[in-house]
């Protein structure tokens, strides 16, 4: 899998490190990640979505800018989750209110899991 980092020269960073995305990807089941090729971080500051999969281009953009670690993780793992078990967003990428509840099961161990292990460090802007 490759991981592209968009370049910023601005603050905010992008939340979640290349080294983040290759822990978070090694963690979850392989499942998840499958059709994924490419994990681009972003540069831009979406309102609509943090963590987005186009199944077209085999791309999973993680648009982190602006978002605490936490934020990040969670929007990656929800996305991933609802990627493996079919589940489709809707209306400005929400997932639909009948399916929080079983992605957020299979979310909450590996939020647990993983926050205390994502980088501490602050890349500089590149």
């Amino acid at each position: 899998m490759k991981i592209v980092a968009d370049k910023i020269d601005e603050y905010p960073r992008h939340a979640l490190t290349r080294a983040d995305v290759r822990l978070i990807f090694t963690a979850v089941p392989a499942a998840w990640s499958e059709g994924v090729k490419t994990v681009r971080l972003s540069a831009s500051r979406s309102a609509a979505a943090v963590a987005l999969y186009a199944g077209p281009v085999e791309t999973f953009t993680i648009a982190s800018r602006g978002c605490t670690k936490e934020q990040a993780l969670h929007a990656v793992l929800a996305e991933l989750a609802a990627h493996a078990l079919g589940f489709k967003r809707r209306t400005f990428q929400h997932l639909q209110a009948r399916y929080e509840a079983q992605v957020e099961t299979l979310v909450a161990p590996l939020m647990r899991a993983l926050l205390p292990q994502l980088a501490r460090t602050i890349e500089p802007l590149s």
